[in-house]
């Protein structure tokens, strides 16, 4: 993925969520800041001199980045010897420019005449998750529950920002565990309510009264778990109902069966 096609699909829906109710410490983790000198051979200026582009490509990393031409060994440790320009000669881009190269003919020709430079941006910082690169965004939510806030979010990213192809954008943080807790409760609880509703059958061997006791006292669950869909704003206050609910039946069960 192109770090800068995801930088600007960021800052596209940073825009988006800058206008939701509730959404608050929006930022965006920049990956591009790094400047990055380029140098490109210019193959018709190195064919004038005689001079291949590998040695062209040579100087540079030896007189920049080093260039191993032998091993020092001290006992049974081996370390390169690094052969590299001194820092008055390679700190700044004219530095660099006037390397000189010796030519076929003795002539000696510098990197300025030999190539282009230039300085672009490059990745400062790069984040991957699964073989993937990505950029995140990060926001707090005040003043609003965090359910109605991300899910409106996630409306209007989708509605206005046209994501490039082979590109996503997945929700995570607090709002991933929400969902994951609310999708356990619509398991748990129907499997809490059919216990309370055996119980009485056992007592009583009577499906009626159980059904009368179960509308009593078991069925709250049953609702809350059918509209937790809807629901999903106010996870906490749903989860202390049902505890309440689940409390009030074990109670009621233990006084019909002393």
């Amino acid at each position: 993925m192109n770090l800068k096609t995801l930088e600007a699909t960021g800052d596209q829906i940073v825009s988006v969520m800058r206008d939701i109710h509730g959404v608050e410490d929006l930022g965006l983790f920049r990956v591009l800041g790094q400047p990055n000198l380029n140098f490109e051979v210019d193959r018709d200026q190195a064919a004038r001199f005689g001079i291949n582009v590998s040695d062209i490509q040579d100087a540079i990393q030896t007189a920049v980045g080093g260039n191993a031409i032998s091993q020092v060994l001290i006992g049974e440790q081996r370390y390169d010897l690094v052969l590299r320009y001194l820092p008055q000669y390679r700190d700044t881009r004219e530095a660099i420019e006037k390397i000189r190269l010796l030519s076929p003919t003795g002539e000696r020709v510098s990197l300025a005449e030999l190539t282009k430079s230039s300085v672009t941006d490059g990745g400062s910082e790069i984040y991957r998750e699964n073989n993937s690169r990505y950029v995140a965004i990060k926001f707090s939510v005040r003043g609003r529950d965090l359910g109605s806030t991300v899910e409106e979010a996630i409306r209007k990213v989708n509605a206005n920002v046209k994501l490039p192809q082979g590109y996503t954008i997945d929700w995570a943080g607090e709002y991933e565990s929400e969902k994951r807790s609310q999708l356990r409760l619509m398991f748990v609880l129907p499997r809490h309510d059919c216990g309370n509703l055996c119980h009485p059958v056992r007592m009583f061997t009577s499906v009626k009264w159980a059904l009368l006791i179960f509308d009593k006292r078991g069925h709250g669950s049953t609702r809350r778990a059918a509209g937790l869909g809807r629901n999903t704003h106010k996870p906490q206050r749903f989860i202390r109902r049902w505890l309440s609910c689940a409390f009030r039946c074990v109670g009621t069960n233990r006084r019909h069966h002393g």
